[in-house]
């Protein structure tokens, strides 16, 4: 083994390149790589927003503490996450809250997210009638507006007698439209239960469905285990996930017409007429609200006041949520936090933010370096979206940092139907007979329909699947998060960069000058991996070159192979025939 040729200083550099190599793959952090959607935001140092001023919680009535858990009634509420803390009031810049009497509240704008004030936004409360705005939402998504529903024995089975009802009677049916404006405009516990059987076949299996998707819609802090609100001491919520739903109702244009109704007449096939009106004073007009989109109330012993409110004003869509409130100051509270967010806030496009995103430490929107020449990435952030800044801040204070899965929601990616209404608003009343004949014919149009919506769907699952959601940014301004950008990638497409190609972080990009862009460590990996195969083939023919030298010498005596001395072929050489004697 010591004049093995692997040994000898010809091979030193190779036997220090494998050792290498076999170290660089074993290592653990060889493997992992940094990606939009992976990148951890706090590597990056980052430094959680403190609790606003104003978080403490009122002192709760004897007996009544307001928050729950699935333990009991004084559960105690969980620390808010990631992403989501209660915006400063005091932060350089960030415009002064005025003062909320609710134990828990928050102001979003809609369209980004952005926590324009927050208070105690992650502590549990009951919600009461809020819950609807999920019961509608479900429904409203997964039911047809025409389809239609009759009031059972169970529907009003185990409701109080002095609950809100919309009154729609045993026997008599009513389209989808007509209970969904029973739920929200008169706040109807018969209409809440009416649209659980029907979406999900009973009233038990409809919690099932609200837990789902309200864990869709980015909800941690809640649990809902029915349609209505009706008090349970394992029915909670807080402000912060109540936004998250909110925001999905608000963005159909139909329950934003449903939520700000004051009153309505449903009538049945069997032409019989029922009437709902608002309590709520924002819709009644009691106390008035420029802009107002649609609102909704909830009262119960142990919740207090609720209440949930969008309004719209200079292209700014705002969402309030108040709970564990007290009569009347729940509206002032809402009031108050709107005029605050349309007096002192403005939407800024991101596209026209400066902001570096490309940081070289986290490498967000480089999944690989460039090795050759230069060429951009070809993941972007998805046009349209919206940062909510203090009117009068300044750009400059707007930093990015990656975020992380579970922090954001974008809420457009998560709808399932289109946000345009149906809903148009009727001159003339009509009779039964007319409505159930406008149905039927409506019902074979749509027959006659489906095989071109079938089609428009495949299209559009097709322009779905060219657009890659990979992960968000979120931006602060200062230590407030004022909105998030989703980021996007296009496979298959040309940019100003040229073609562009992924499969499971492998080369993603390769430029127009015909430099590559590639998942550098996935680059690594793999050029080590064909670099020590080559090692050890070259290494192995040495060993076989070095055994069969080996051999030979051992077969090999002093005297050759039979011990003799060689024999050595004396070649005879013929005269010429010019020399050669003739025979006589």
């Amino acid at each position: 083994m010591k004049n093995h040729p692997l040994f000898s200083r010809k091979f030193i550099g190779m036997r220090t390149l494998a050792l290498l190599l076999c170290l660089f793959l074993i290592l653990p952090g060889s493997r992992q790589g940094v990606s939009a959607a992976q990148a951890d935001p706090a590597s990056a140092g980052e430094t959680a927003a403190a609790p606003a001023a104003e978080t403490g919680t009122d002192p709760a009535p004897a007996g009544e503490t307001g928050t729950a858990s699935p333990a009991g009634e004084t559960g105690t509420a969980p620390a808010p996450a990631a992403g989501t803390e209660t915006q400063e009031a005091d932060t350089a810049g960030w415009p002064a809250a005025p003062f909320v009497h609710a134990p828990a509240a928050i102001l979003v704008e809609m369209e980004s997210g952005a926590v324009l004030y927050g208070k105690n936004i992650h502590e549990r409360h009951f919600p009461a009638s809020i819950t609807k705005l999920l019961t509608a939402l479900i429904a409203y998504e997964n039911l047809g507006l025409e389809d239609t529903i009759s009031a059972t024995d169970e529907t009003t089975d185990g409701l109080p007698w002095d609950s809100s009802m919309a009154g729609f009677e045993k026997g008599q049916t009513f389209t989808v439209k007509d209970v969904l404006y029973g739920l929200m405009v008169s706040s109807g516990n018969d209409a809440a239960n009416m649209l659980a059987e029907k979406t999900a076949g009973s009233k038990k299996k409809f919690p099932k469905l609200m837990n789902e998707r309200a864990e869709e819609l980015g909800c941690h802090d809640s649990h809902f285990p029915n349609a209505h609100g009706i008090h349970d001491p394992d029915h909670y919520t807080s402000v912060y996930d109540m936004a998250q739903i909110a925001r999905a109702y608000f963005s159909y244009e139909d329950l934003s017409r449903i939520a700000g109704t004051d009153s309505y007449t449903a009538r049945s096939e069997e032409d019989k007429k029922t009437e709902v009106y608002s309590k709520n004073k924002l819709i009644q007009g009691k106390i008035h609200l420029e802009g107002l989109v649609g609102s909704k109330t909830g009262y119960t012993d142990m919740a207090r006041e609720t209440l949930a409110t969008c309004a719209e004003q200079n292209g700014m869509k705002l969402i309030c949520i108040v709970m564990r409130d007290e009569p009347d100051n729940h509206y002032t509270d809402t009031l108050n936090l709107l005029k605050y967010g349309f007096e002192n806030f403005r939407k800024v496009d991101i596209g026209s933010i400066k902001t570096d995103v490309i940081s070289t430490e986290e490498r967000f929107m480089t999944e690989g370096d460039d090795l050759i020449g230069s060429s951009m990435s070809p993941m972007t952030l998805r046009s349209g979206s919206f940062l909510v800044i203090p009117a009068d801040g300044s750009e400059s204070f707007i930093t990015a940092k990656v975020a992380d899965k579970s922090e954001y929601v974008n809420i457009r990616n998560v709808l399932k139907k289109p946000t345009e209404g149906q809903i148009k608003e009727e001159k003339e009343e009509e009779t039964g007979k007319k409505k159930k004949k406008k149905e039927e014919k409506k019902k074979e149009e749509e027959k006659e329909e489906n095989t071109q919506e079938t089609q428009e769907e495949t299209e559009d699952q097709k322009e779905e699947e060219t657009e890659k959601v990979l992960g968000a940014v979120r931006y602060l301004y200062g230590v407030n998060v004022v909105g998030y950008a989703d980021v996007v990638y296009l496979p298959g497409t040309v940019s100003q960069t040229g073609s562009a190609e992924t499969e499971k972080n492998g080369i993603i990009h390769a430029g127009r000058s015909g430099s590559f862009y590639i998942f550098l460590p996935g680059f690594l990996i793999g050029i080590s991996v064909l670099t020590l195969i080559a090692v050890v083939i070259l290494m192995v023919r040495a060993h076989k070159k070095y055994l069969v030298r080996k051999s030979s010498r051992k077969g090999q005596g002093p005297g050759g192979s039979q011990g003799k001395p060689p024999v050595r072929k004396v070649q005879r050489t013929q005269p010429s025939s010019r020399n050669r004697k003739r025979p006589e």
